[in-house]
């Protein structure tokens, strides 16, 4: 005997197939609509909890599809230190010596329209596993910098605002 609801039900599954690849598609539109690219400069009296120190930051971001760019630039009592970082967004892990002459094991992904840094920083024979979580805000001309990370046991959160620039920083 035939099954008279076959036909019915393959419709019903090929629409539903059609419609999850659609929003497949438009979430992934939808993660990568931002674009960090631009010349950050740190704001120092909105970082929370307050900074240690007066070394202000700069970043000079370039975003392109995967490809993401980060060069810092900071003042220290050592004088100027820069650091070249290009990472690769949903792909391979990149290793590289912090500007505190640490090792760090970076993986970069999205998380809707943040991109999320999951390290784990090499230091003096233990590992500090991190998280930062970057978004951009205020139209587009704010970058906000959320990391969480154990210290000494316990967890420990701080946020770092960067102003977009109109000019590029000098290198």
């Amino acid at each position: 005997m035939k099954n008279p609801w076959r036909w019915p039900q393959v419709g019903f599954n090929l629409c539903v197939c059609i419609l999850l690849v659609a929003l497949s598609g438009f979430a992934i539109r939808a993660e990568t609509s931002v674009n960090f690219s631009g010349a950050w400069h740190q704001d120092l009296s909105r970082s929370v909890p307050p900074a240690k120190s007066n070394n202000l930051r700069d970043l000079d971001i370039q975003h392109a599809g995967n490809a993401l760019t980060v060069k810092v630039r900071t003042e220290t009592s050592r004088g100027v230190r820069t650091l070249d970082l290009t990472y690769e967004i949903g792909g391979r892990e990149l290793v590289y010596t912090g500007l505190d002459g640490d090792e760090f094991h970076t993986k970069v992904r999205w998380q809707g329209e943040s991109l999320v840094f999951d390290t784990i920083e090499h230091e003096r024979g233990s590992e500090i596993v991190s998280q930062q979580v970057w978004t951009i805000a205020g139209g587009g001309n704010i970058l906000r910098e959320v990391k969480r990370r154990k210290s000494d046991g316990q967890p420990a959160e701080s946020v770092a605002i960067f102003q977009k620039s109109v000019l590029r920083p000098s290198r």
